[in-house]
């Protein structure tokens, strides 16, 4: 879900009172907009993981019942796999248990939680889709830093908002904040 809320140093700025009785900001320059963890995501890939490893393993020792060694080696597999993701897997997860932003977009910094990196929009080159590859379907937003031609990748999958919101509201606030510091 694609959150806007209000900077505590945006203090000069004019706003707009809706009919609702809402004060909003007049301009997006004392806006922050938040990006969250999406739960269906993380509850599908977990479904998937448990799925992956109890299948495996039951299938591995029915094969090698009379070889406890072989059984042992082939149900540890999808184990090594779980091990691998679980760093990642457990950064979504403390972020939807504590409701913590998966991204968060400043007038002067992007917040990648996601990655666990700041980066400043005077430091970003270029922001871009990707699709990704030899991965799941779908596609990545690419950030390319200055000093760097190695892309960081926010995975789309990851963001509960639609890929194309999250791409323009990150485009439109480089454009606009990448000369302001």
């Amino acid at each position: 879900m694609c959150n806007l809320t209000k900077q505590k140093n945006g203090a000069n700025s004019q706003n707009v009172i809706t009919k609702s009785g809402t004060t909003i900001p007049k301009t997006m320059t004392d806006l922050n907009i938040e990006y969250y963890f999406s739960k269906k995501s993380l509850t599908l890939a977990t479904i998937i993981l448990l799925a992956l490893v109890i299948i495996f393993s039951t299938v591995s020792v029915m094969a090698f019942d009379e070889s406890v060694g072989l059984s042992i080696f082939f149900a540890a597999i999808p184990l090594f796999f779980l091990v691998v993701s679980f760093r990642r897997y457990s950064r979504f997860l403390s972020g939807i248990m504590t409701n913590q932003p998966a991204v968060i977009l400043t007038n002067r910094s992007l917040v990648d939680n996601v990655n666990r990196k700041e980066y400043n929009w005077t430091d970003i080159k270029e922001i871009t889709w990707r699709p990704n590859q030899g991965k799941a379907f779908g596609g990545h937003t690419a950030i390319i830093l200055k000093n760097s031609e190695k892309a960081i990748e926010i995975p789309h999958n990851a963001i509960k908002c639609k890929d194309t919101d999250f791409l323009n509201d990150l485009i439109r606030y480089h454009n606009k904040h990448k000369a302001d510091t």
